[in-house]
């Protein structure tokens, strides 16, 4: 079970963002909870007794996950990328963790904000500004949309560069 602290609603520039990206909307949210600004088709919540980290992920999954457990949220994104689905994962910036290095860093595609994020908490009469940096990681195919998309409306795009090739041209 979530803790509480973890009840924070995907902040509106990124939602805005997204709808550019999938104008339909992302097909499901498997981190649910009532209150949020997403509507996605589909929906898990686990206080329904829906573990979205294990239940079926659909095409397009918008994943903002409860930051006291990400590492599952990230293998699943990753997973899922590696599928052919693909994945919006919102989380902190966090480079000295380990499932940065190995979901995030090999997998993913990441959207560094450049606004500090503001999380809307159950009940709040405005939004809670995010205490670390965040960002976007995209999974699976779309990748040059979501350059193209998050890079012009959120910030700085960083993309996994293989060495070798790196290392062939200079």
């Amino acid at each position: 079970m979530p803790k509480s602290s973890d009840s924070y609603f995907t902040d509106r520039p990124i939602i805005d963002a997204m709808l550019e990206l999938w104008p339909e909307g992302p097909d499901l949210d498997p981190c649910f909870e009532e209150g949020c600004l997403v509507s996605a088709k589909q929906t898990y919540d686990i206080r329904r007794g829906e573990d979205g980290r294990l239940l079926p992920w659909a095409a397009r999954n918008l994943v903002n996950p409860p930051w006291s457990d990400i590492t599952s949220f990230a293998a699943r994104c990753a997973a899922s990328g590696l599928a052919g689905q693909e994945c919006l994962l919102v989380v902190p910036v966090s480079s000295d963790t380990r499932w940065w290095h190995d979901f995030v860093i090999p997998h993913g595609t990441i959207c560094l904000l450049n606004l500090r994020a503001k999380f809307w908490r159950p009940g709040a009469t405005k939004p809670t500004p995010s205490l670390s940096s965040t960002c976007v990681v995209h999974f699976g195919p779309g990748t040059d949309r979501f350059i193209q998309v998050f890079g012009r409306r959120l910030g700085a795009i960083v993309r996994r560069v293989d060495a070798a090739a790196v290392a062939s041209t200079c």
